[in-house]
């Protein structure tokens, strides 16, 4: 245990440890809950550290190449401020998509170079299972009048013999998908599991249009594994994905200045929260602006609330969203007069 002094309410440090990536502060030990990102009195809190030789593989995008498998004038540019890349795609291969189905090679399409962040090719090393996630977004058809130039992206790997940063024209498809021109404006994820080739990890591109690409998450994951699934995340149009342990607890993202209402089936959040993690599903981040004494959490604090509270001080609630006062005793008499000042106007 270590101890620091800091402002009540500021921001925490952010500590450093060699071969690791600090992964946040918790109030528990097995870092169950949400993080915690300010400075409170009294409280003992937890580092949790990733270990980036046995967890996430971070691609740097601002480190990827360009490579032309056929004639065209495809380019890719590194934002520095949104950091995001940047890909305009003009290549066409003369027949109506380039990137054929899974398990086919590809000879035709543009390669996008994947490095990670200490500059080493992003390979993906024999025997090893992964799973790759693409977040990116169809900006516009790059003034495509014709259907038949159909958008394509995809996940794979070069597989030419002793493959390297600059080879190219093998290119092995491990997911595809194709787009539509009436598509463009949105955001998409792919996602594919790749066992390992000691083969270099690359985005494979064809047809003429622009595209964003905001991230790409590599996981290394356990092989013999027989739980464990994708999940993949939508929030406010952009999608993440991690991989989770099927029937398992969904994380709890943490925004500043939001409170987290629960994850949803459905993007207009209708039915029931989504709480388990299952293969294959989508699910939809729900925000709200923090309201004091919301405690049903429909955007406004009334006498519904009050009656919520009354129930919760009846059956002896213990969730600390009913303790109003702070005085960390939940759904009390004091926490109940608390509410009702409020709802009158009483400064409190």
């Amino acid at each position: 245990y270590k101890a620091e002094f800091a402002e009540a309410g500021g921001a925490l440090k952010t500590p450093v440890k060699d071969g690791k990536e600090f992964g946040g502060w918790y109030y528990t030990s097995d870092f169950s809950e949400e993080k915690v990102t300010t400075a409170t009195k009294g409280a003992v809190l937890y580092a949790k550290w990733i270990d980036l030789a046995k967890s996430d593989l971070k691609i740097d995008l601002s480190k990827s190449k360009l490579k032309n498998s056929s004639s065209g004038s495809s380019s890719i540019k590194y934002d520095t401020n949104s950091g995001e890349l940047n890909l305009s795609a003009k290549l066409w291969s003369g027949k109506k998509g380039a990137i054929d189905a899974v398990g086919s090679t590809s000879k035709w399409c543009d390669e996008i170079v994947l490095m990670y962040a200490d500059g080493t090719l992003a390979k993906l090393e024999s025997g090893k299972k992964y799973a790759v996630t693409l977040n990116y977004k169809f900006v516009d058809n790059n003034n495509n009048s014709s259907e038949g130039h159909l958008p394509q992206i995809a996940i794979g790997y070069d597989s030419t013999a002793n493959a390297s940063s600059t080879s190219a024209g093998n290119f092995y498809v491990a997911a595809v998908k194709n787009h539509a021109k009436a598509e463009a404006g949105s955001s998409y994820y792919l996602t594919a599991e790749i066992t390992g080739k000691d083969k270099p990890l690359r985005i494979g591109s064809s047809g003429l249009w622009n595209c964003v690409i905001n991230s790409i998450l590599l996981q290394e994951i356990d092989a013999d594994a027989e739980n464990q699934v994708t999940v993949v995340y939508c929030d406010e149009g952009e999608y993440k994905a991690e991989f989770a342990e099927a029937g398992g607890a969904l994380k709890t993202p943490v925004k500043e200045g939001k409170k987290f209402v629960g994850w949803y089936s459905a993007s207009d959040f209708s039915g029931a929260k989504v709480t388990t993690a299952s293969a294959d599903v989508v699910v939809y981040a729900k925000w709200i602006n923090p309201i004091e004494g919301d405690l049903n959490e429909d955007g406004v604090a009334d006498i519904r609330d009050l009656v919520m509270l009354k129930e919760a001080a009846i059956n002896q609630d213990t969730d600390m969203k009913y303790d109003l006062d702070g005085d960390s005793k939940p759904a009390t008499e004091d926490d109940l007069l608390f509410l009702k000042k409020l709802l009158l106007g009483i400064t409190v």
